[in-house]
């Protein structure tokens, strides 16, 4: 299993079933798992508990500056499931370095239990998010 994790990091996320068709070990597992992932891929999250838990985590570890001057994140908002896309509305999106993203990825993650689900992260001004 480790070779199997190194080998795929970027499905970290994605979780793993042993199985034996041989003996017939865990193979009604897979349904289950296939099931459960399927929930999460179709998760809504509610804007002010998403809200909640961006704040949290910038409080937690605050946004870097972007030349001297403060990266703000207004609000968040989930827009499309299947898989679960959310944007940031950001008065400096383009400052949003990829670790911080990835950060705000993981506790997304945990926070709502994305089992086996990709998250897409956007961030977007204040303008381009009220044009769409």
């Amino acid at each position: 299993i480790a070779t199997l994790k190194r080998k795929f990091r970027f499905l970290e996320y994605a979780p793993v079933i042993t199985t034996s068709c041989l003996k017939a070990r865990h193979i009604d597992e897979i349904k289950h798992k296939i099931i459960e992932v399927y929930e999460c891929f179709s998760k809504r999250i509610p804007t002010s508990l998403l809200n909640s838990v961006i704040n949290q985590a910038t409080q937690k570890h605050p946004l870097p500056s972007d030349g001297g001057k403060l990266v703000k994140v207004y609000y968040a908002t989930q827009f499309a499931t299947k898989p679960p896309q959310i944007s940031l509305i950001m008065n400096r999106p383009k400052a949003l370095h990829f670790s911080y993203k990835r950060y705000l990825i993981n506790t997304l993650r945990k926070e709502f239990n994305f089992l086996g689900t990709p998250l897409i992260l956007n961030a977007k001004d204040k303008k381009s998010a009220q044009q769409n």
